[in-house]
């Protein structure tokens, strides 16, 4: 892992100008989740506001490496190469969330760590094993509590606003399914699914599929969508384009489990991130977007493509 890092830090600070620390994270995210925080840790305290989003931005728009592993599961199937391009998903969310967090929140700072990819943070040396072993427990507890603390609160949030939806839909004369925040999100999300290049065809069922992973994350949408696709209801192109658009963990509960974790590792930050929040969500999700969309792009009904 730690080579791979190595290679791609300095791939995202140069062209794309950013602060070490910054590169370093894309970089980690590549691999894992939240557990990027342990590595830029000794950098978390000095970074700007700016900095913080677009590092909790990338992490929301990227899958590490242990949850990709159940998306191939789900679309294999009917999308024989879907780790290939899961990787290459993952790999240009990063330069999107980029462009998205420093549109949102321009850098006027000075980072600190403008100058170049700083390594990898080393946990300092103990003196002996029990020592290590309880000082690795220790701060495993710490993001595991913050991440837990956090999940809850946001996710008994949405489960009250879908509780008092659902009421307000018992009284809408003609409403055949309940009101849910996933539904609503649904309806908001096809015109995006439209924008993506999807067919008309499948757009209700696209603009489903982005809608619900803001609340039920991307998993159940990975094996809906793998149902669908192996049904034969969503064509080719909407296949490619929604792999790609589904690959984040832009939802709220990465979002969570983002903050959790990060503030953990850096307390002195979370009302930062508490406050970026928000716009980070909203950057991954438009990072996800821009990767389905450049699928798109490229996909021109290409036999084989999808390993069929």
């Amino acid at each position: 892992i730690e080579p791979g890092v190595r290679s791609f830090g300095p791939l995202f600070h140069r062209p794309l100008e950013l602060p070490g620390a910054e590169a370093l994270a894309g970089s980690m995210h590549m691999f894992f989740g939240v557990e990027t925080a342990a590595a830029v840790r000794p950098y978390l305290a000095g970074m700007t506001r700016s900095e913080l989003l677009t590092v909790v931005a990338s992490n929301l728009s990227t899958v590490a490496s242990t949850t990709l592993a159940i998306y191939v599961l789900f679309l294999r199937d009917a999308f024989p190469q879907i780790a290939g391009h899961l990787l290459s998903a993952s790999l240009l969310s990063i330069p999107c969330s980029v462009l998205a967090a420093k549109l949102m929140l321009p850098e006027t700072g000075e980072p600190e760590t403008m100058g170049s990819v700083p390594a990898m943070a080393r946990e300092e040396r103990h003196a002996s094993s029990m020592g290590a072993l309880a000082a690795g427990a220790w701060d495993g507890l710490k993001i595991a509590a913050g991440i837990s603390t956090i999940l809850i609160a946001v996710l008994g949030l949405v489960g009250v606003l879908d509780l008092l939806l659902a009421q307000v839909g018992r009284l809408l004369p003609g409403l055949e399914t309940p009101l849910s925040i996933a539904g609503i999100l649904g309806w908001l999300f096809t015109p995006l699914a439209w924008l993506l290049g999807v067919g008309p065809d499948d757009l209700a069922q696209a603009g489903r599929l982005l809608g619900q992973r803001l609340v039920l994350t991307e998993v159940v949408s990975y094996q809906q969508l793998g149902t669908l696709a192996g049904a034969g209801e969503l064509s080719p192109r909407t296949i490619m384009v929604l792999s790609y658009a589904l690959c984040g963990f832009a939802h709220v509960g990465g979002m969570g489990i983002a903050v959790g974790g990060f503030g953990a590792l850096a307390p002195g930050r979370m009302d930062d991130l508490a406050g970026l929040a928000l716009r980070a969500l909203a950057a991954a999700t438009l990072a996800t977007l821009l990767t389905g969309a450049l699928a798109g792009v490229f996909f021109h009904g290409q036999a084989g493509v999808l390993g069929l």
